[in-house]
């Protein structure tokens, strides 16, 4: 998994600070069919899509298992086959799990030409069922069952 950086502040209070990290993805990805189900979804407080962007609240436990909660903005980079993901400063010690969840909950690792291929037929049933670059989301954080 290729990962980019780019950091830039607001203002010199360092707890304002903000980070993005791009995740690359096979293209084409159909970025708003991916927000469409994510709005139909939505719950209010965790979730929101807004301005061409999915935006989460997001809980986890620091190694220590001190809780870390705070917002994530997921937006779409067609020009670098990316998405641009945005988090608080906060959330630096769980980085490289939140960036594992969004690769998961954004079904990044699909290759659509192999899926289309294997699904196309699909299209003989009904047309236009089968679309090159259809990902399948998921969640980004899994509820443990007793």
């Amino acid at each position: 998994m290729k990962i980019r950086f780019i950091y830039y502040g607001a203002g010199y209070n360092r707890k304002d600070e903000n980070i993005t990290a791009y995740l690359g993805y096979r293209p084409p990805y159909r970025w708003n069919e991916i927000l469409t189900f994510f709005k139909e979804r939505s719950i209010p407080g965790i979730d929101l899509v807004r301005d061409h962007a999915y935006w989460r609240t997001v809980h986890m436990e620091r190694i220590n298992k001190e809780p870390v909660s705070r917002w994530v903005k997921i937006s779409n980079c067609a020009v670098k086959n990316a998405l641009s993901i945005t988090i608080c400063e906060t959330l630096v010690p769980v980085l490289p799990q939140v960036l594992c969840r969004i690769k998961n909950m954004f079904d990044l690792s699909c290759e659509p030409e192999t899926v289309y291929n294997s699904l196309s037929s699909m299209n003989d049933i009904c047309p236009g069922l089968c679309v090159l670059g259809t990902r399948m989301p998921g969640c980004l954080i899994l509820l443990k069952h007793r």
